[in-house]
């Protein structure tokens, strides 16, 4: 989720499912931008890149981390 075609800004991860069916952000952390996640077969576990929020160029890249998130926020 996130506005613009650029995964270095604005990117959040968002779930939602039974039985209220309400979006939850998994994430919440706007000083990152949150790209190409993962779900485990179990739906447990998600694995994501991230990667400080700002802008992004061909010659100016930013460091990447990858993060292994629970689906219900309890751990990261």
């Amino acid at each position: 989720m996130g506005s613009g075609l650029a995964v270095s800004e604005g990117k959040q991860i968002v779930l939602t499912g039974p039985p209220a069916w309400a979006f939850h952000n998994l994430t919440n952390d706007y000083t990152r931008s949150w790209i190409w996640p993962a779900c485990s077969p179990d739906g447990r576990w998600l694995a994501a890149t991230d990667t400080f929020n700002h802008k992004e160029s061909a010659d100016n890249t930013i460091d990447r981390g990858l993060w292994l998130l629970s689906t219900d926020g309890s751990t990261a």
